[in-house]
């Protein structure tokens, strides 16, 4: 549709980067965030064309993705006769993936491989999925968030007191 620049319908994402323009040809762009467009305006300010997007990332793309029936994470199966419980990982990939199942399985999430299993959990239609997958990682002392290039990623919690600073900052 014309009036609204190509970017309807809603729902529709976005791939934001910023960074410096060096020269015509010679840029350097970090990847912010994938935020699925919920609203597009357009509008006139002083003479010049402006265009606002609203959009959200997929973590509030998950969260809102709200369970229609009683969920079931972490059922058990059996190989060789042999009960066999599932990896938190894969656990928490399946809960994501039945929110946003257009999401690659292997491109779009970057998961460490905990040691723990994941006990067979219920979740009800007022159990908001993101938080579960929250608490899920956060049992293990990992953490689970979207990062700037829109991938799923679980990985150890950092801790202050042991990890090295990012970055140092020298006056």
């Amino acid at each position: 549709i014309p009036d609204r620049g190509g970017l309807w319908p809603v729902g529709n994402e976005l791939h934001v980067k910023a960074g410096i323009r060096w020269g015509p040809d010679d840029e350097e762009l970090v990847p912010v965030g994938v935020f699925r467009i919920a609203k597009v305006s357009m509008g006139e300010s002083e003479g010049s064309l402006v265009l606002q997007v609203s959009g959200y990332d997929r973590a509030r793309t998950v969260s809102r993705a709200k369970f229609t029936r009683p969920y079931l994470a972490g059922w058990p199966t059996m190989v060789g006769g042999v009960v066999t419980w599932q990896n938190y990982a894969k656990v928490i990939k399946d809960l994501i993936l039945s929110r946003i199942p257009w999401l690659d399985p292997v491109a779009d999430f970057r998961l460490m491989t905990p040691v723990h299993t994941a006990p067979f959990l219920v979740f009800t239609t007022d159990d908001d999925p993101m938080e579960k997958a929250h608490l899920m990682a956060a049992s293990f002392g990992a953490e689970v968030y979207f990062d700037g290039e829109g991938c799923c990623v679980l990985r150890p919690a950092p801790d202050p007191v042991y990890d090295r600073p990012c970055f140092d900052y020298t006056e």
